[in-house]
């Protein structure tokens, strides 16, 4: 379950710091946001298939 907490975690993470960002960061920051917002729908959609797997076998 560690990959899925973290891809709970890490969008939280840089939604805190986005105010923090400096003028020069702003854009890599909200890529990296972004990314991390990705990678937690790619996640849950891989338990979700996890799931239907073990329910279905």
């Amino acid at each position: 379950m560690c990959p899925q907490a973290w891809a709970m975690l890490d969008p939280g993470w840089w939604a805190q710091l986005k105010p923090h960002f400096s003028e020069g960061f702003r854009d890599q920051g909200a890529k990296a946001q972004q990314q991390a917002h990705d990678q937690l729908i790619a996640e849950a959609k891989a338990l979700a298939r996890k799931l239907d797997e073990i329910r279905s076998g």
